[in-house]
């Protein structure tokens, strides 16, 4: 498939997201649009290379706990379980973000280990992309959340033993959170078996 042009879609009242639509033709000769959401004004490339958000996957000293948010997303309509989050400001680097945004939501400082190159959130709808983060967090901290008056955020602090029931329950998770307590629950599987 080929993008031959970007057209930006005008919605007033729209403060954060744009739409666009991309006029492409496939590989079989056919014209069709596509419309999408962005955070970017800006649709080159070299924009769309550079992340948008980061998660910070934290994981206690002892590798015993993993740190969750439970937050109200207003298009689900309800209470969500997801790792903590946020946009990437210009001029920070995916662990910058990472840092402030796990002191901002859940009130722990941590040490940042790695960053993910950046992978699209949802590819069919938005050019949103995130960088996934791991920190290290010391488990006696006292947290002191610093929310703004938009955030509703409760801390939680799931032993890693306790994932698969966790999974397997009732709950409402972001498709990040659930692949990510996968990983980590397939990886103790596997160090079991060694």
């Amino acid at each position: 498939m080929k993008i031959n042009s970007v057209e930006k879609i005008e919605h007033p009242g729209l403060k954060v997201l744009k739409v666009f639509k991309a006029n492409c033709t496939t590989t079989k000769g056919k014209d069709i649009g596509w419309e999408y959401v962005s955070r970017k004004e800006d649709q080159s490339p070299e924009a769309k290379a550079k992340a948008d958000a980061v998660m910070v996957v934290a994981v206690d000293d002892d590798a015993s706990e993993v740190i969750l948010v439970k937050q109200f997303r207003p298009p689900v309509g309800d209470y969500v379980y997801e790792f903590p989050a946020g946009l990437i400001n210009e001029g920070e680097t995916a662990k910058e973000a990472g840092l402030r945004e796990l002191l901002e939501e859940t009130g722990y400082t941590a040490k940042a280990e790695e960053a993910s190159p950046p992978a699209y959130t949802s590819p069919g709808l938005t050019d949103e992309s995130v960088q996934i983060m791991w920190a290290s967090v010391d488990p006696d901290q006292i947290p002191v959340q610093d929310q703004d008056d938009t955030e509703d955020i409760e801390v939680v602090r799931l032993p890693i033993g306790d994932i698969k029931d966790f999974i397997e329950s009732d709950v409402k998770m972001g498709a990040k959170c659930l692949v990510m307590l996968l990983a980590i629950l397939l990886a103790e599987t596997a160090q079991k078996e060694i």
